[in-house]
């Protein structure tokens, strides 16, 4: 598994564990008002004018050292992957999207969901269509656009439920094109788990400014891929236990840590946690990976 030992990041987290610092500790929960601006709004951006990045995903097949990243050729948190991580990773990108949509559905702000549906086939399908067609995966731009129009006019829930299940379906056929070798191994998992957090760390960051929250659907974003990201890891749980039980422990521990930064689907006022702390603890997760390679 030496093809899937991660690049440690050279930031505030890897910087306090390589010095033997104290990891920071993660405050709990505050009330805070949620989903307001500073002005006292929401704070979402009209759907088409999102101002929303492409999360700098790296292409597949350009997803090894030194490969380049999303839009414009910069280097984006899924640069140097391997290939298949990088390409499972923007699948399980898509899934984080829906994964916090449907939270969002779920609290009745059908305003708020509409973005994440519209991100999948916004932001991630258009750099893996090429890929998909090379592994004979059938199109599914379509389904994705489909469910986004459901949410966006208010369909009914089982109208709603039936799209997602069909979305839901066509990125497991994509998935399902990783060697099964790979895909089952813990390795391979956190290094795809792990290009959801580093993805996660920045949308985090990118939505606060002033010590605020201004961009509730990058919080958003965040929260996804981060749920998204546990969600990966623990359904391989045998295999992490089965090579590292001690160290799988610690990585649940440190999601659990993690996860105080996203009290709700919408955001509070300021952060609980600095993006600083939620970047170191990506780290420390991406630090303990190396005990799976």
């Amino acid at each position: 598994m030496g093809d899937f030992r991660l690049k440690l990041w050279v930031g505030i987290g890897a910087s306090l564990l390589a010095g033997g610092a104290a990891a920071p500790v993660l405050a709990d929960p505050q009330p805070a008002k949620p989903g307001v601006a500073a002005s006292g709004t929401t704070a979402q951006a009209a759907p088409g004018a999102h101002g929303h990045g492409a999360h700098g995903q790296a292409k597949p097949g350009e997803g090894g050292e030194g490969g380049e990243g999303g839009e414009g050729g910069e280097a984006g948190a899924l640069a140097g992957l391997p290939p298949q991580a990088a390409f499972a990773a923007q699948l399980h990108l898509m899934l984080g999207h829906l994964r916090v949509g449907q939270e969002l559905l779920d609290q009745k702000r059908p305003e708020d969901a509409v973005f994440h549906f519209l991100h999948p086939a916004e932001e991630i399908y258009g750099g893996i269509a090429d890929e998909l067609a090379a592994r004979k995966v059938p199109a599914f731009q379509a389904e994705l656009e489909a469910l986004a129009a459901l949410v966006e006019k208010r369909a009914p829930v089982k109208d709603v439920a039936a799209a997602r299940a069909r979305v839901t379906a066509a990125i497991d056929r994509a998935l399902a094109t990783v060697p099964a070798a790979e895909g089952a191994s813990a390795g391979f998992t956190l290094t795809v788990a792990i290009g959801l957090l580093r993805t996660a760390a920045e949308e985090y960051a990118a939505a606060i400014e002033d010590g605020r929250f201004k961009l509730a659907v990058e919080y958003q974003d965040s929260r996804g891929f981060v749920w998204q990201a546990r969600a990966l890891v623990e359904a391989r749980a045998d295999a992490f236990r089965a090579k590292d039980a001690d160290a799988y422990s610690q990585i649940l521990a440190t999601f659990n840590d993690l996860q105080k930064a996203w009290p709700g689907a919408l955001p509070p006022t300021a952060p609980i946690v600095p993006a600083a702390d939620v970047a170191a603890a990506v780290s420390r997760i991406e630090l303990r990976a190396g005990r799976f390679s």
